[in-house]
C-alpha cells in the first residue's frame, strides 16, 4: 500500500483532491501492520477511485509569465485547496494544484476568500 501511494503521490499536482482522495488508504497503512493491510468495501471503493484519476488525470497547461494568474482557494473536509488558473484560449485552465491539510492552511484560505473585491481570488 505504501509503495502504490508513493508512487501515486508522484502524479499529486495533475489530480485535484488527491490528498482527500488517499487519506483513508494512507491512514491504513499507518494504523494496520504496513504488510496486512484490511481491505474494508470503503478502502477498495478509495482504492478504485484513486487508480481513475490517475488514469484519467486533466493535463496542466504551461504557465505564461506574460499572462496574469487567478488563485481559485477553497476548504473541504479540513484541507485548504488551491488551484492555480490561467486564460488559455479563451478559457481558464490549471497550471498547478495544491492541496494542504492543517489549520494553519485553512485560515489563510477563509481570509483570501474574504480579501477586497480588488485582490479577491476567483473561488468557485
Amino acid at each position: 500500500m505504501r509503495s502504490f501511494i508513493g508512487r501515486a503521490g508522484y502524479c499529486r499536482p495533475w489530480i485535484p483532491d488527491f490528498d482527500i482522495m488517499a487519506r483513508l488508504l494512507i491512514d491504513s497503512y499507518t494504523q494496520d501492520a504496513p504488510n496486512n493491510t484490511v481491505w474494508t468495501e470503503e478502502k477498495i471503493d478509495c482504492f478504485n477511485g484513486l487508480k481513475a484519476a490517475l488514469m484519467s488525470a486533466p493535463a496542466l497547461g504551461l504557465p505564461d509569465y506574460n499572462l496574469p494568474f487567478m488563485l481559485a482557494v477553497a476548504e473541504k473536509g479540513g484541507f485548504a485547496q488551491g488551484v492555480l488558473l490561467q486564460d488559455h484560449g479563451g478559457q481558464r485552465r490549471p497550471v498547478a494544484y495544491y492541496t494542504a491539510v492543517g489549520f494553519c492552511l485553512i485560515v489563510p484560505t477563509f481570509v483570501s476568500l474574504l480579501s477586497s473585491p480588488s485582490t479577491k481570488p476567483v473561488s468557485w
